[in-house]
């Protein structure tokens, strides 16, 4: 049996999204409770992480592959694989406000910015975190990125130049601040 490791509601409230370990994601009507859409994504791995973009239409799952899919979600299918480089599974994975940029953070200790229009890595984020990041999440004005961490800190990144400004000691187990 496999179990569920992230969920994300769609903008307007009305979808719920899961990414399991068995590597699908099940779309389901909030209002009546029910599965609508199982996807088969072709991860390899569990997927770890699962967001929709701003407007709705596009969902990302992070994979212990070390992939991100883009899937539709009108259609319910795969529109593009990202090969992320990462040298570890994606733990999280968050749009940007803007939809244009998806930041991954991995067990590796690093973030990547991605390109969702042309789905290629902008840039890699040596965040100096000591543990895995389990939690990536961007500011409403999309210029600061947080990175949470198993070190229990959260880094909080210049989107524009991709450094790290501030280190946040939480000292209360793992840091999580992704909001999906």
């Amino acid at each position: 049996e496999y179990g569920i490791n992230s969920v994300s509601f769609s903008p307007d409230g009305t979808t719920l999204a899961t990414g399991s370990s068995d590597k699908t994601v099940k779309l389901l009507d909030v209002g009546s409770a029910s599965v609508t859409k199982t996807i088969e994504t072709g991860h390899e791995g569990g997927i770890w992480s699962v967001s929709f973009s701003p407007d709705g239409t596009t969902l990302a799952t992070g994979s212990f592959d070390k992939t991100v899919k883009l899937i539709d979600v009108g259609s319910a299918s795969v529109t593009k694989t990202i090969e992320t480089s990462h040298k570890g599974g994606i733990y999280s994975v968050s749009f940007s406000p803007d939809g244009t940029t998806l930041a991954t953070g991995s067990d590796d200790k690093t973030v990547k910015l991605l390109d969702v229009g042309s789905a290629s890595v902008t840039k890699t984020i040596e965040t100096g975190h000591k543990d895995w990041i389990h939690s990536v999440s961007f500011s409403p004005d999309g210029t600061t990125l947080a990175a949470g961490s198993g070190d229990k800190t959260v880094k909080l990144i210049d989107a524009g130049s991709a450094s790290v400004t501030k280190t946040i000691e939480t000292d209360t187990g793992r840091a999580s601040c992704r909001v999906s």
